[in-house]
């Protein structure tokens, strides 16, 4: 499992269906859902790798805070086998996604 945190200093994420949207096409993922939560919401997607034949998941977590909000992105399901191998799917998948977030609210963006 790949995880990537951001802290989004400046931005305060409103319109989380667009933020989905910009995601999803930044790295070529299909949007499985997105649920608005208490204080931000939460985004999950889905991406077929043909060096793995199969589907990786990536929920990306949001939570607005007074004048900020924080992303965590999280690759998971790209494993198989004994041994769960991926291939790194996961970690691509994550890294496309930061870099595709990035791009969107690229200011203030920092890792944590």
């Amino acid at each position: 499992m790949a995880e990537i945190k951001y802290m989004i200093d400046g931005v305060y994420i409103k319109d989380f269906g667009k933020l989905a949207e910009d995601v999803a096409v930044g790295c070529g993922a299909e949007i499985v859902a997105v649920e608005r939560i208490s204080n931000g919401a939460v985004v999950c997607l889905e991406k077929y790798f043909f060096r793995k034949e199969g589907y990786a998941a990536l929920t990306i977590i949001v939570e607005n805070e007074s004048e900020r909000s924080r992303a965590t992105i999280i690759g998971s399901g790209g494993g198989e086998g004994f041994f769960n191998i991926s291939y790194g799917t996961n970690s691509d998948f994550v890294n496309s996604a930061a870099e595709a977030l990035y791009s969107c609210y690229e200011f203030g963006y920092k890792k944590e």
